[in-house]
């Protein structure tokens, strides 16, 4: 499971299918891959290996290989952000349950301070990993 967000989300994706590789990402994706955003797919080019991070939280909603390339399309939003998002309707829905919004602050400090300090650590240059 991913650090990102405890998922097999788009950092996994690039680990198992990629190998960490950036060169093999690119000459398998072209550099190119998709978003949903609404009822609309938008491609995201990519040319370094930090044009990646922004993604790496999101989940994989299709990914296809063949031998002429592959197609990945991520979703809308950050399992991080839909997360959170959750935690508050619930607490919207349910006020009066015990620990509501103590519970929300904390899930919500918690997964924000993840993301900003996975998000600041270093890129080797030759590859995708972040160690």
């Amino acid at each position: 499971m991913s650090r990102w967000c405890g998922k097999c989300d788009f950092r996994d994706a690039l680990s198992i299918h990629f190998d960490d590789n950036f060169d093999y990402f690119m000459q398998r994706t072209k550099g190119i891959i998709y978003q949903r955003q609404g009822k609309e797919v938008i491609e995201i080019t990519i040319t370094q290996p930090a044009d990646l991070i922004p993604y790496y939280p999101h989940i994989i909603g299709v990914m296809e290989s063949c031998p002429q390339g592959a197609y990945i399309r991520i979703s809308e939003h950050s399992y991080l952000d839909t997360r959170i998002r959750e935690i508050g309707e619930f607490n919207e829905k349910y006020p009066d349950w015990k620990h509501s919004t103590v519970y929300y602050e904390m899930q919500k400090a918690k997964l924000a301070a993840l993301y900003e300090k996975e998000k600041a650590k270093p890129i080797k240059e030759q590859g995708i990993v972040d160690d």
